[in-house]
């Protein structure tokens, strides 16, 4: 019991001798952990925006319209791969049925050309 009387009395002795210190000490202690929240913060925040980039990933092939290459051929080899998630198939026709869709009322355009 003498000893916590002890250590009680001399800690508060020295808080109000050094008050500057301890305020420096608190000062220190509150930036650190803001840091380290911040820290954290933009981690979390990364690692969110990484992972929906790469679910977002598309990529898009085109072939030239008199190329010797067969398209089955082509798609099947690139279904093979281990990081291919899903692939679709379009025609010229389907193609441009959906490039109308997207331009709505300017899609007139394409009937120029």
């Amino acid at each position: 019991m003498t000893t916590i009387k002890y250590v009680l009395r001399d800690m508060w002795r020295l808080t109000i001798n050094h008050w500057v210190l301890g305020f420096l000490t608190l000062i220190t202690a509150g930036v650190m952990f803001w840091i380290l929240g911040i820290t954290t913060l933009f981690s979390l925040n990364m690692e969110n925006l990484l992972s929906r980039l790469e679910s977002e990933l598309v990529v898009q092939a085109y072939l030239v319209k008199d190329s010797t290459l067969n398209v089955e051929e082509i798609a099947n080899n690139i279904q093979a791969l281990d990081y291919v998630h899903a692939m679709k198939i379009y025609s010229p026709s389907d193609s441009l049925a959906k490039l109308q869709e997207k331009m709505g009322s300017q899609s007139k355009a394409l009937d120029m050309l």
